[in-house]
């Protein structure tokens, strides 16, 4: 007779599962291979293939390096804020069978060669759902931006 088992082994399960989908799937994908502008007029996006979340904080990276200037991690931050602030930028999911996600959180990614806005969902995107299409728009023009779906984080 096999013993029950508890929920914290389920739990551990269900992170080594997330894990390894992670490992094998996770990772960078790029929406638009042609850059794009982004502004006051909401652009449709179409995916050539679905995207689906392996975790819930999936989130859309919009490249904005060119909108920019600082040069130190502090103030590219702090003129990210000052030029998109909170729900300035938004994006809209949308899935095969009309159900959308709203993402409504940004924040500022910066490294040495690279600036981002991220765009995530406050409720979490649902690791069940495949999206086909992608809706964005700015308070603030982006000009020749890439736009990239990661589908990693907690």
């Amino acid at each position: 007779m096999r013993a029950p088992v508890s929920s914290t082994v389920r739990w551990q399960e269900t992170d080594i599962l997330t894990l390894l989908k992670i490992l094998l799937f996770g990772g960078a994908t790029v929406i638009t291979p042609n850059p794009v502008d982004i502004g006051l007029q909401t652009i449709d996006i179409q995916v050539t293939e679905n995207i689906e979340a392996i975790t819930s904080g999936a989130s859309l990276y919009i490249d904005i390096t060119r909108e920019i200037s600082s040069d130190s991690v502090f103030d590219a931050l702090n003129e990210i804020d000052k030029k998109y602030p909170k729900g300035c930028v938004g994006a809209v999911l949308s899935g095969k069978n009309g159900d959308k996600v709203l993402l409504d959180t940004s924040s500022g990614a910066w490294s040495n060669e690279l600036v981002e806005l991220r765009l995530s969902s406050q409720k979490g995107v649902p690791t069940d759902m495949p999206f086909t299409s992608i809706k964005i728009s700015s308070c603030n023009e982006i000009k020749s931006t890439v736009v990239k779906w990661r589908n990693y984080s907690k």
